[in-house]
């Protein structure tokens, strides 16, 4: 699967661990605290270049493995192809990693792109791809600590409906937010 979807200004794609801009552009990313203290129970910093394609690679396979169109997705500029971050649509695990029949859209973003609407229009194209993916599924999720009033903010702006707290995934307190199918504004087309 080679673009996953595409929206005005960015393309989601698998990311690719044997190209070297890929593993440093996820690198750049996931080596700054700023970024990784918002990701999970327990955030890891990439401390190499080395380590970062072998989780790459490792993700990579797992969601290729999977086949289904979901997982986390390199986010790159259509006009230039510099990634941006990473953009997700995936099955929710538990706090013991377990699959919850839940599905989450999200977004990481390299401290530099932070603040240039990118996360929005990801999050919106991950919305679009989850509904046309899983024409059964009612609604689609998104959580985040409750201290990350950035992707709280992109939650609000995408239009989904804020529902509380919940310790329901990952093993942590997050806010939860969701699109139903019925009402989000924006998932057609």
């Amino acid at each position: 699967m080679a673009n996953v979807f595409e929206t005005e200004r960015c393309r989601a794609r698998r990311w690719r661990p044997d190209d070297p801009a890929d593993v440093e552009a996820a690198f750049r990313m996931y080596s700054d605290w700023e970024v990784v203290r918002w990701l999970g129970a327990s955030p890891v910093v990439m401390a190499s270049l080395e380590e970062q394609r072998e989780r790459l690679t490792a993700r990579t396979e797992a969601d290729e493995a999977r086949g289904d169109g979901t997982g986390l997705f390199a986010l790159e500029r259509v006009a230039d192809a510099v990634v941006v971050g990473s953009v997700l649509f995936k099955e929710l695990p538990d706090g013991y990693g377990i699959g919850t029949g839940d599905f989450e859209v999200g977004w990481h973003l390299a401290r530099e792109f932070w603040g240039h609407g990118y996360a929005t229009e990801a999050g919106r194209g991950a919305l679009q791809h989850g509904f046309g993916l899983m024409p059964d599924l009612d609604a689609i999720v998104a959580i985040a600590f409750p201290e990350n009033a950035r992707s709280l903010a992109v939650m609000e702006r995408l239009g989904m409906e804020r529902v509380g707290l919940t310790r329901k995934y990952y093993g942590v307190e997050a806010m939860l937010y969701e699109a139903r199918r019925s009402s989000w504004p924006s998932h057609a087309g």
